[in-house]
């Protein structure tokens, strides 16, 4: 049966939904490499939905976001600054990954370190504190090895933090809820180095 553009996206149960603006709500859907529904409801396959949409949620949270994956050649999806409403500077590489089964970083630690040379160092040299963040429905496999690398080994990033896209739903939620809640108190997020779901979020930036 076709899938209408309509149809809602599944049921988040750690996240309140009626918070959720419309155009990131299937996001979830999306990470998971739901190709009918994204040409169906997009006329774009996944992963370059997922590449918009991940830049949205950066604006949503209050990022300055710079796009970069789409006809950009071998660069991350896009880089989002907090350095207006911060007390330093830091920047996010931003890095989606739309798969059915879950990501599984493998050696693609490699490519991420040739991402960081080219633009996580330029940021580092700015003054920046430079995090990766890899977002995708779930992940599997055991990424351990492959953040110990590029944290440690490379010197660039200060971590590399495997974000759900359940997560970041989890952080426009708190992020229209607390209004307190702030980019520094988001920074916490992109410390942690290795998987981060939605149920890590709020002990995290609270």
């Amino acid at each position: 049966m076709p899938v209408k553009p309509e149809e809602s996206p599944p049921i988040t149960l750690a996240v309140d939904m009626q918070y959720i603006p419309p155009i990131v709500a299937d996001i979830e859907r999306i990470a998971a490499d739901d190709k009918e529904y994204a040409v169906a409801r997009y006329n774009k396959v996944p992963q370059l939905v997922l590449e918009d949409q991940v830049c949205i949620v950066g604006t949503m949270l209050g990022f300055e976001v710079q796009p970069l994956g789409q006809g950009k050649g071998r660069v991350p999806d896009a880089i989002w600054r907090g350095e207006i409403r911060t007390k330093r500077h830091y920047a996010v590489l931003v890095d989606a990954k739309a798969r059915m089964d879950g990501y599984d970083m493998g050696t693609d630690y490699r490519e991420i370190t040739d991402y960081l040379g080219r633009e996580g160092r330029p940021l580092e040299k700015r003054g920046y504190t430079v995090y990766y963040a890899i977002i995708s429905q779930r992940f599997k496999g055991d990424p351990e090895g492959g953040v110990r690398y590029v944290v440690d080994d490379q010197r660039v990033a200060s971590s590399l933090t495997l974000l759900t896209a359940q997560a970041l739903l989890r952080m426009i939620e708190l992020r229209l809820t607390e209004p307190l809640l702030g980019l520094d108190d988001l920074e916490r997020v992109f410390r942690q180095r290795g998987i981060v779901t939605a149920d890590d979020i709020y002990d995290l930036v609270t």
